[in-house]
């Protein structure tokens, strides 16, 4: 399935190229959801290497055995709503096609010279975790951090695709996409914990939003910045004890549910990522953000930075 917002030249090349590693079963059961560059190099042949990057970057130059798809194909624009998460149904034909299947470790990587192209990284692990993947990781400071350590890379054309597989839909994983309704009976229970991802000007509302018509933010949401979880080089997750020191205030646990969020569904994904990396299971991210909030004029919106974290 390809976008035509790719050259038609690059398009042809990629029809056949959605190809990778054969598929090997993996017994391992806690199967880690960050890979450093000399991890995936020791299980290179065990996993499914997934490329979320651009056709042309992808063509350009990528790790042996990757095969494309593009975390631009995880966003949609539906009822006016930008970076809604494409239909589960569509999901699977689509991962299908790719030969990405669910009885293999996957690693998925971008290019993590930013924190915008983790953000994107992140954006395909959360819809492989919702979809009920059991064994995804990221490739930790991306191909960046690859390259940076002299690690193998190929630019010659990509060759036989992977096989079709059959991608199981799981309805209790899909818990881990929050509705708008969700996140308004959320508003009402304690118990629930939303974090707004965006940077604090958005958040406190003194920055407006293009094409947004109300500044600020969901009442009552606690702002976590999605860059706080993050260092540099190569837009790398910090260590998990600094991680756990950021998410983990104010009473919130591993047992606390959470929903992130953020405008179109890019930073939220970080941040969710960083919950699941802690081991945090009751977590979910608001498909719509702020945009399909903001959108409904009956849903209230708060300006007062007096609940930021």
């Amino acid at each position: 399935m390809l976008h035509n917002h790719y050259p038609v030249s690059v398009g042809l090349v990629l029809f056949g190229v959605f190809y990778g590693l054969v598929p090997h079963s993996s017994g391992e059961e806690n199967f880690p959801l960050l890979l450093s560059p000399a991890a995936l190099a020791a299980q290179h042949d065990a996993v499914c290497l997934v490329d979320v990057r651009s056709a042309e970057a992808f063509l350009e130059k990528r790790i042996p055995g990757s095969v494309w798809l593009s975390s631009r194909e995880f966003s949609e624009t539906r009822n006016g709503i930008p970076g809604m998460l494409p239909a589960p149904e569509v999901l699977s034909a689509l991962l299908s096609e790719r030969g990405i299947g669910q009885d293999e470790p996957v690693v998925l990587y971008g290019e993590n010279d930013s924190a915008g192209d983790l953000s994107a990284v992140a954006r395909v692990f959360w819809a492989l975790d919702s979809l009920g993947y059991p064994q995804v990781a990221i490739l930790d400071g991306g191909l960046s951090r690859w390259e940076a350590e002299n690690r193998e890379l190929t630019t010659e054309p990509p060759s036989s695709p992977r096989p079709h597989v059959t991608v199981a839909l799981n309805p209790e994983m899909w818990r881990k996409v929050a509705d708008k309704t969700r996140v308004a009976q959320a508003l009402k229970n304690q118990n629930v914990v939303l974090v707004d991802a965006r940077p604090a000007n958005q958040y406190s509302g003194a920055t407006p939003i293009l094409n947004m018509t109300r500044k600020g933010h969901i009442p009552g949401a606690r702002n976590i910045p999605y860059t706080t979880v993050l260092t540099a080089p190569h837009a790398v997750f910090k260590p998990l004890p600094e991680i756990e020191g950021v998410l983990y205030t104010d009473g919130v646990t591993r047992e606390t549910e959470v929903i992130t969020y953020c405008n179109t569904g890019m930073f939220s994904s970080t941040v969710y990522l960083a919950y699941r990396l802690l081991g945090h299971e009751s977590v979910a991210m608001y498909d719509g953000g702020m945009f399909e909030w903001d959108s409904d004029g009956s849903l209230p919106v708060s300006i007062a930075p007096t609940e930021s974290n």
